[in-house]
């Protein structure tokens, strides 16, 4: 197959764009974006899909206006940084990169027992935040805020990142007041900084109501855990999976036990502090994970984490950003070692379930949006403003919307919930059925399609141009037109799924 030479998520400009996000200089992003040529729009395009393609480039159409409202500092969620390997004086992006992850490169992430590269002749570098998912959001701010995006290391300890994050905040703020935007794990990050260094918060904060800074608005932050780490440390989520067909020269197994070698993965397991009668707390000895290649010293911190951080909590100082109406695991069920099942729930956003994300007294604000999405979903970023000046928004939601659906109490395995999407198989099976594997190209469309899909399932996106792509012929670049799905279905309406728009009824008559 050749190679499409339209579709390049590597070439000198894009690479470019991505080292001035790292290096938080957004003027220099905003020129990158003006100056990208045809081919490289198509890809940005491809890569971030309609709507936020769209957003990137109204925010660079509009110029700061006036005086700065404050400062913010973006952090990103798990897997949502990118990571380089630096070896033998080279350096190359392995995360997310289908060539280097292909040829097996993920390896180089693994760490030790003492968190460092297991591979001594390895450095792995921070590079700053996934585009796909987070260049919205920090345009958006820089609209009328003093932004600073801040990547960590995902994989490590989270006290390590919550000192950088410490370092981050006294450099770039100085004296002055500064907010906080959170997406996911990147809330813990952020607590786990005010754990740490409370008068440092205490310093952040706006003396004169909040509006220039002091805030920690926390966007689908798994403050109590999430289920989706042990379905992810079983080898059973979808991202695993896709790795495992991409990666030609690591299995499965070997897949699972370099990303089980993630401190950071340990501390989001389900909190042992909050119990609804489910099995959340034999999670953290080792023998209830089986032949799963687990760690017994990061189970113990894991558990001491939550322990460090359930005081952490600032109510008039935290906004909640909450998605809803995605099936979520909420209940773990051991049926013998290593062997889980889940039940499932609609009060959660995909990965994480309300009573895992909220805290009490933290005002929450509702947005149908997936886990992934949050942070550059449009209602989301319309609020942005408003949920840092004033903790406030017209935009969103201000109460839980009601569940459609009855309970479900029964046990799932996670291939109920965690299919891979059947076109990305076929992309991989092609690829593998080659005699001379390494030597066959996909298109540049379908590897964008392969990392698109990586990205959306490692940090919990929904439905997008990762789905949504196809084929194209290397003369030129298309996508697919808007589609809807129709059914017919014979039922009550008031138990459909999601959000039900009627049409062609008469006034004050139920349908």
């Amino acid at each position: 197959m050749k190679t499409d030479p339209t579709i390049d998520t590597n070439t000198p400009a894009l690479q470019a764009l991505d080292d001035a996000l790292a290096q938080g200089d957004l003027r220099e992003v905003r020129r990158q974006l003006a100056a990208l040529d045809d081919n490289e729009r198509a890809t940005l395009r491809l890569e971030l899909g309609d709507a936020a393609y769209d957003q990137v480039y109204r925010s660079v159409r509009r110029a700061t206006a006036g005086r700065s409202l404050g400062k913010v500092i973006v952090l990103h969620g798990i897997m949502g940084g990118r990571l380089a390997v630096r070896r033998k004086g080279d350096t190359d992006n392995v995360w997310i990169n289908y060539w280097r992850l292909a040829t097996g490169r993920m390896a180089q992430l693994e760490l030790d027992a003492q968190g460092e590269p297991r591979d001594p002749g390895v450095e792995v570098l921070v590079k700053g935040h996934i585009r796909k998912y987070y260049l919205p959001m920090v345009l958006r701010l820089d609209q009328r805020w003093d932004v600073k995006p801040f990547a960590y290391d995902w994989r490590k300890d989270i006290r390590e990142s919550a000192v950088r994050l410490a370092d981050t905040i006294r450099t770039f703020a100085g004296d002055e007041p500064v907010h906080l935007v959170a997406h996911s794990m990147g809330g813990l990050v952020a607590r786990y900084m005010m754990h740490l260094f409370p008068e440092l918060w205490q310093g952040m904060a706006d003396g004169d109501g909040l509006a220039r800074g002091g805030r920690l608005v926390m966007l689908g932050t798994p403050n109590h855990g999430s289920y989706s780490i042990p379905v992810a440390m079983t080898g059973a989520d979808r991202q695993l999976r896709l790795l495992a067909k991409l990666d030609l020269a690591h299995g499965l197994d070997d897949i699972v036990r370099i990303t089980n070698s993630f401190a950071g993965s340990y501390q989001m397991l389900p909190s042992p502090l909050t119990s609804n009668g489910d099995h959340r707390n034999r999670l953290y000895t080792q023998d209830t994970w089986g032949k799963h290649p687990v760690h017994q010293h990061l189970l113990r911190r894991g558990r001491q984490f939550h322990d460090e951080i359930a005081d952490a909590v600032d109510p008039d100082r935290f906004v909640y950003v909450a998605g809803y109406n995605r099936d979520t695991p909420h209940r773990v069920h051991v049926d013998s070692p290593g062997k889980f099942r889940y039940q499932l729930t609609r009060n959660g956003d995909g990965r994480v379930p309300h009573e895992l994300g909220l805290l009490d007294g933290v005002p929450t604000w509702w947005v149908n949006a997936t886990h992934g999405d949050l942070a550059r979903n449009g209602d989301v970023l319309a609020a942005i403003d408003d949920l840092l000046q004033t903790g406030k928004t017209s935009v969103l939601r201000p109460l839980r919307p009601a569940s459609r659906t009855a309970q479900d109490t029964r046990l799932h395995s996670p291939d109920d919930f965690e299919a891979l999407d059947p076109a990305i198989i076929e992309l991989l099976s092609e690829e593998t059925r080659s005699a001379r594997p390494r030597a066959t190209r996909l298109s540049g469309e379908a590897q964008l399609q392969v990392e698109n899909a990586l990205a959306s399932s490692a940090i919990g996106g929904g439905a997008d141009a990762a789905q949504a792509m196809i084929a194209t012929p290397a003369s030129g670049v298309s996508r697919p037109k808007p589609a809807m799905r129709v059914e017919v279905v014979w039922g009550d309406i008031t138990e459909a799924e999601g959000d039900v728009f009627t049409v062609g009824h008469y006034q004050g008559v139920l349908p």
